[in-house]
């Protein structure tokens, strides 16, 4: 393990290194509950960004009925220990109209870039 970070970091410098080591620290002290002050848990604080961009993504969607999304089922999070909805990364829009070109069509239109 050992030469595999010191061949893993060779070209990286020391300033770059010690600036991910401390995010990473920061990340699993946030996990940990550790008496931070105010510091949300990280990946609750990515979870609710997501579920909050994809809510917003399938209002717009369905006011105006040319697209459609993928429902996806509620699943068990084993880090949470929670069953919760799927909210990905990346949207597959389907076209319900007589558009060919989806991605064109929202180019043209720049209705999504700000979601």
């Amino acid at each position: 393990m050992k030469d595999f970070i010191t061949i893993s970091t060779i070209g990286v410098s020391k300033d770059s290194q010690l600036r991910a080591a401390k995010i990473l620290r920061v990340v699993s002290e946030s996990c940990q509950n550790i008496g931070l002050g105010n510091i949300e848990n990280f990946f609750s604080y990515g979870r609710s960004r997501m579920s909050e961009r994809w809510e917003r993504l399938r209002t717009v969607v369905k006011q105006n009925g040319m697209f459609s999304l993928p429902e996806y089922p509620k699943q068990f999070c084993n880090f949470s220990g929670e069953f919760a909805e799927i909210d990905p990364a990346f949207a597959w829009l389907e076209s319900k109209g007589k558009i060919e070109d989806t991605e064109s069509f929202l180019k043209i239109l720049g209705s999504f870039s700000a979601i």
